[in-house]
């Protein structure tokens, strides 16, 4: 059997939505891919995210496949899916409906809503890799577990999967893709994407987790550590994002792990994103030694009381003495903040962007809240009726969207920020794509 897989393109590098439409590489696809050329089906994968394709060639592959799988939302957009549905809708009527089965966030909440919009047959809800597994038993999908779908005029929903056991994860399918199509603009060329683990024990009222299910299950160390061989060995990428929701959540867990990187001896460096209050020296000068380049943290308020509410509570002065370690150390650092929490002054938004100029982080990136509805802020402020709501009803949204404007003028434009972003961009390339960047967020 011929399977075509599918990251569609959003067209603009930040969307309207002010969604981030990176090129990274889509690695729930390529988990599926995997799973599926194991079982002998030949698969191919179209990342028109990553390196746009024209309409008529889409369609030819299209038009060869028996079924064709396209996501909404890779893995990296699991925890914040892309809100304006248009370029997905607009690649979706390309396509043949009797073949067409959707995967990602959208599919997974709102199965009748996303079958309905699209004409999809089928729709695979929560994470694919399991419901894939099932449909190679058993051929066919109107049979296969965590499968919504079509059938006289009415929508059934299969019972759902079990979590995936990422112990059974094979190797991705890195051999589909090109290396050359995929880069992180603070972190550098040819840029793969490796789980060490999936999900979080954290409960973030704002976190969309949907896609994980409860907790977090981790890959043994050993498992991962032959990934990153192989992709950097064999598939020739030169650095690694650990894609983790919650990177550091075990410390001894990743004290392993950097000191089985250390031994690789592998010349290649690589990103995380973490709690800063799961990071401390020990952690960071090994993570350092192991190659880690950038750590994302999400601060996301520099209000004290909202901080409680959302389970960040951080002590200003330890998060300070940690981003100035990182700095000594050659680990950049990207904090990102929220505005438009419920209840949200300008004074609050004052705090927040003071703490952002404070902490001498190299970068920062200020966001709108969105309440995704299964989290727990959507609650009392979400209407079931709206699909995918851009922030909550009663926020000022051209106030916020102002404030985020202001924000990144402030943080970027003050004269010792130039030369400090100027002097990494230096030193990591890409000048140009961060330029771009940034003036893509203020559009």
């Amino acid at each position: 059997m011929r399977l075509l897989l599918i990251n569609p393109s959003w067209k603009r590098l930040v969307g309207s939505d002010r969604r981030y439409n990176r090129p990274w590489p889509p690695l729930s696809l390529l988990n599926c891919a995997a799973i599926l050329e194991g079982a002998g089906h030949e698969v191919s994968i179209i990342d028109d995210r990553a390196k746009k394709l024209r309409k008529e060639v889409l369609q030819k592959e299209a038009s060869e496949a028996d079924f064709i799988l396209i996501t909404s939302s890779p893995l990296d957009r699991w925890q914040c899916p892309n809100l304006d549905l248009e370029p997905f809708f607009s690649c979706t009527d390309q396509l043949p409906k009797e073949k067409l089965v959707i995967c990602g966030v959208h599919g997974t909440i709102y199965p009748e809503k996303m079958l309905n919009l699209t004409n999809a047959n089928f729709i695979i809800r929560g994470e694919p890799e399991a419901p894939i597994l099932d449909f190679v038993k058993k051929k066919r999908w109107e049979y296969t577990s965590g499968v919504s779908c079509l059938k006289d005029e009415k929508v059934k929903h299969n019972p759902q999967c079990p979590p995936f056991n990422l112990n059974d994860l094979p190797f991705p399918s890195y051999n589909l893709i090109d290396p050359d199509n995929y880069y992180y603009e603070v972190l550098g060329r040819r840029m793969a994407l490796i789980e060490t683990s999936r999900g979080c024990p954290y409960q973030c009222p704002f976190c969309l987790k949907i896609m994980y299910g409860k907790g977090a299950r981790t890959k043994p160390i050993s498992q991962v550590i032959d990934e990153v061989e192989l992709v950097i060995k064999e598939h020739r990428y030169r650095c690694i994002y650990f894609i983790d929701i919650e990177f550091a959540f075990d410390k001894q867990r990743i004290m392993e792990f950097c000191n089985n990187l250390i031994k690789t001896d592998l010349n290649f460096h690589w990103a995380c994103q973490t709690r800063l209050n799961n990071i401390d020296e020990e952690l960071l000068t090994i993570m350092g030694r192991s190659g880690c380049r950038l750590i994302h943290f999400g601060i996301e308020t520099g209000k004290y009381s909202t901080q409680k509410r959302i389970n960040k509570e951080i002590e200003i002065g330890r998060a300070k003495h940690i981003i100035d370690k990182a700095n000594k150390l050659g680990i950049a650092t990207v904090c990102f903040y929220i505005f438009g929490f419920p209840n949200e002054t300008q004074k609050d938004r004052e705090e927040t962007l003071n703490l952002a100029l404070s902490l001498n982080s190299t970068y920062a990136s200020f966001h709108l809240l969105t309440p995704y509805p299964t989290t727990a802020i959507s609650k009392g402020y979400f209407d079931e009726d709206e699909f995918f709501p851009r922030y909550l009803p009663g926020a000022a949204l051209s106030e916020i969207n102002r404030w985020i404007k202001y924000a990144f003028c402030r943080f970027y434009l003050h004269p010792k920020r130039i030369t400090k972003s100027l002097r990494h961009f230096i030193i990591q390339g890409n000048i140009f794509k961060k330029i771009r960047l940034f003036q893509e967020f203020l559009c």
